[in-house]
């Protein structure tokens, strides 16, 4: 037992060892006249077979005899089924461990999507003339997604969405690092225009992994209306009303994709009973909606058997469109049930995000 604690040995000059993890059984009748094929341990004769294959080896197994002596062709077979056990035993011991490094593995992603998830905002509301809702639909536990809003010491309104070049756990660091800093720089004075600066800047520097990421961020005078967009990467942002919609922001590198980017700041205001919407890339993959939905004809589900079609920009601002007259929450959660459907074809999934804010202030007559 002693033997079996005992650290790897060194397999220079071990011939039979080397010959064995080939994949061939060594029988050493007489050792003593065989100098060339050294024994670890001083016997007479040897008997060696690998454990594992030729293409996968694990070790060898030495059956030693005291007195010079040949092996039998059935001594063989034991010596090599006696290895093929203590094969399985091992494989069971890697498997038993792997399966408990697996179960720690996916508790601590789960307590590190918990605390992703807590960074996300709250139902709390910012300001009495706006209505304001938004989700974040990670692929897996952790994700490269999110949305973010506050008021800031200035007295406005900041948003934030973005995503993650990729999503997982190496998503999630890119997209906690990037709020993170946002959420800093917002509360010292910085426009969004300096922050994607600041954060393109930082990701740029990080040359050993992909650190780019899609951002939107909206700074808004709640008194007046008028606010200021940053757009990067493919974000999409619209102004929607009962009379149609029309986009702000355009598309710009994404932040972290090359040095010394500049992003240009769209001017806009929301007028009373418009709605504000901004969404990550990749929104509509994979989702299948009743056709009769983007008409307005169902606005919420129905139980008749509708045919479905695939779901688009145009299609998702003419329900948003459609559902003016309801509640930021109410059209936040009716799309993200419609977003969430399954569809025809199994296609990747992606994080996603988006954000609606509706001016529900009464107009000046």
């Amino acid at each position: 037992r002693k033997k079996l604690a005992d650290p790897p040995r060194e397999l220079k000059g071990s011939l039979a060892d080397l010959e064995a993890l080939l994949g061939n059984a060594v029988l050493l009748s007489d050792i003593e006249i065989m100098p060339e094929w050294p024994s670890p341990e001083a016997f007479a004769s040897a008997l060696v077979v690998p454990i594992g294959t030729s293409s996968m080896p694990h070790g060898t197994i030495w059956f030693w005899s005291e007195n010079p002596r040949t092996f039998s062709p059935t001594e063989v077979e034991v010596a090599n089924l006696a290895a093929g056990r203590v094969m399985a035993e091992i494989e069971q011991s890697i498997l038993g461990h792997e399966v408990s490094r697996s179960r720690e593995v996916q508790k601590q992603i789960d307590t590190a999507s918990l605390t992703q998830a807590s960074m996300l905002p709250d139902t709390q509301i910012l300001h009495e003339d706006f209505d304001i809702s938004g989700w974040t639909l990670q692929n897996s536990g952790l994700g490269g997604a999110f949305h973010h809003w506050d008021f800031v010491p200035s007295g406005m309104m900041t948003f934030a969405i973005g995503q993650a070049s990729h999503g997982g756990p190496e998503g999630s660091i890119v997209a906690t690092s990037a709020l993170a800093m946002l959420r800093t720089l917002w509360n010292q004075g910085s426009t969004p225009s300096q922050i994607l600066r600041a954060i393109n800047d930082l990701n740029w520097s990080m040359v050993e992994a992909d650190w780019k990421i899609a951002l939107s961020l909206l700074q808004f005078n709640p008194v007046t209306g008028y606010g200021s967009l940053c757009n990067s990467g493919e974000m999409q942002s619209f102004i929607v009303s009962c009379r149609g919609f029309r986009p702000i922001g355009n598309s710009q590198p994404l932040v972290g994709a090359q040095p010394d980017s500049q992003f240009n700041v769209s001017r806009f205001i929301l007028q009373p009973g418009e709605v504000l919407v901004t969404y990550t890339p990749h929104l509509f993959l994979n989702c299948m909606v009743e056709s009769a939905s983007l008409t307005g004809k169902h606005a919420f589900p129905s139980s008749e058997p509708i045919p479905k079609k695939p779901l688009d920009q145009t299609g998702l601002l003419n329900i948003v469109r459609d559902l003016c007259d309801e509640s930021a929450n109410d059209i936040a959660g009716y799309l993200a049930r419609l977003l969430t459907q399954p569809a025809a074809q199994s296609q990747p999934e992606h994080d996603r995000s988006l954000i609606l804010i509706k001016n529900i202030r009464k107009p000046i007559p």
